[in-house]
């Protein structure tokens, strides 16, 4: 509880220190709005992400970044400094003298904590034996027989025996592992690529609903396995799978044709029907023979349906303001904050 406390007074106190910097902001904003938009007509559409900021600055030294931060606050430094000398309040100076110290301390907050430190090279060749190892795995069990699906799991003991089973995300972790083999030196491209195309081949002979893939199937036979269901995180799994690894062969020539197969099961995925309105959240599912979404909805940023909710946001098939009413509940364990996820 103290610790909760005094997290709050922080940032209440930072808040305060940040306010005649963030009207700073927003004046410049409007201004640069209203004359662009009925004087020149020009720049209508300038922005810098944050990803290119940091690019800008990548190399400078600390001192530099330091007057950087002093000569974009000016206004609200000159402000803050008024409000020191002239004031007759003791509130209002201590409030000018917190503008004024507001550079120092954004400055301080965005150094990094620690040092980075690059994987050395027995760790490095650890995790690609490590990498090797798994994908054993799918070698030895992605068969012609089984249609070029990955299994759910192999069992060794107390009976050997293979789950010949599959779901959504069992296929996106195959595909995913296949791209990175190639990508690591560890298998060669082009027999990557003819795994990859194999299971997109049967994919898209799969039975699905409105694109997406049901819950689990049968990869002897490719039936369907228990109640037709479709899952709102196998399927999030999956589209975004697909995705990273149309983008990761588009460069490649001899996959043009695999990547045309792949966009081809993206669009016809749609999430629209996984969307709860009343509640502005993507339901847990949907029971296709029932024609009805799932009761729970996915209400955590730091849960398994984010990987759907990033999808579907930027396909533009639910409204982006579910992504707000995603909670973000946080925690405090032994000295270290973080945030609730299941």
């Amino acid at each position: 509880v103290l610790q909760s406390l005094w997290q709050t007074v922080l940032g209440t106190l930072f808040s305060f220190c940040s306010l005649a910097y963030t009207a700073q902001i927003a004046f410049d904003a409007l201004l640069r709005v209203l004359y662009r938009s009925f004087v020149s007509g020009k720049k209508l559409l300038e922005w810098v992400t944050a990803g290119e900021g940091e690019k800008k600055y990548k190399n400078a030294s600390r001192l530099l970044l330091f007057f950087l931060y002093v000569k974009k606050a000016l206004p609200s430094l000159l402000v803050g400094l008024l409000m020191m000398l002239f004031s007759y309040g003791g509130i209002v100076r201590l409030l000018g003298c917190l503008f004024v110290l507001y550079p120092l301390i954004a400055f301080l907050l965005s150094i990094p904590y620690g040092k980075k430190e690059r994987i050395k090279e027995p760790k490095k060749q650890k995790l690609l034996e490590y990498a090797e190892s798994s994908f054993l795995f799918f070698e030895r069990f992605v068969t012609e027989k089984d249609h070029f699906l990955p299994p759910d799991n192999y069992q060794e003991l107390p009976v050997a025996r293979l789950a010949r089973r599959t779901s959504p995300t069992n296929v996106a972790l195959y595909l995913s592992s296949c791209l990175a083999m190639a990508r690591l030196g560890l298998r060669k491209e082009e027999e990557m690529i003819g795994r990859i195309d194999d299971t997109v081949n049967t994919l898209l002979t799969l039975p699905k609903y409105r694109g997406h893939l049901y819950n689990w199937y049968d990869t002897e036979r490719l039936e369907l396995l228990g109640q037709p269901y479709i899952s709102t995180v196998d399927s999030g799994n999956l589209a975004i799978a697909l995705l990273s690894i149309k983008n990761g062969l588009k460069e490649c020539l001899a996959a043009r044709d695999l990547c045309k197969k792949i966009e081809t099961l993206l669009q016809g995925m749609d999430f629209s029907f996984l969307y709860n309105e009343k509640e502005e959240l993507l339901c847990i599912g949907y029971d296709t023979l029932e024609e009805k979404q799932s009761d729970s909805c996915y209400d955590l940023l730091l849960s398994e349906a984010r990987s759907a909710y990033f999808y579907a946001i930027a396909k533009r098939q639910i409204p982006k303001e579910s992504w707000w009413r995603l909670s973000v509940p946080v925690t405090a364990k032994d000295g270290h904050i973080g945030v609730f996820s299941w």
